[in-house]
C-alpha cells in the first residue's frame, strides 16, 4: 500500500477510498479462486484454503513474497474464512 499524503480532510477521504479500491483490486475472488493481482496474477484454488490450518499454511507461504503486505494478508484471511464460512474469532 502506498503512503498517503494529504493536506485537507477531503484529501484524506479521497486517498483512503482509493487505497481501499486498490486493495480490493489487488486481491479478490474469481469463481473458485482467490486471486492476487499485485505483480502479475497469482491464483490459488479456494478448495486449497478450506480450513484454518490450510489458510495459515498459505499465509506462511505468501508472507515470503516481497510484494506481500499486512493489508493483503488481512484481506486474504478475511476472504478465505468468509468464503468457507469459518469462524475467525472465538472471543479470545
Amino acid at each position: 500500500m502506498k503512503e498517503l499524503k494529504f493536506s485537507t480532510f477531503q484529501d484524506i477521504e479521497d486517498q483512503t477510498k482509493q487505497a481501499q479500491i486498490d486493495l480490493e483490486n489487488s486481491l479478490f475472488i474469481d469463481d473458485d479462486y482467490i486471486c492476487f493481482n499485485v505483480r502479475g496474477r497469482y491464483d490459488i484454488e479456494l478448495k486449497r484454503c478450506k480450513d484454518h490450518a490450510a489458510i495459515l499454511e498459505w499465509v506462511h507461504h505468501m508472507s515470503c513474497k516481497q510484494w506481500m503486505t499486512v493489508d493483503l494478508i488481512h484481506r486474504f484471511i478475511g476472504l478465505t474464512t468468509a468464503y468457507h464460512d469459518l469462524v475467525l474469532y472465538r472471543g479470545v
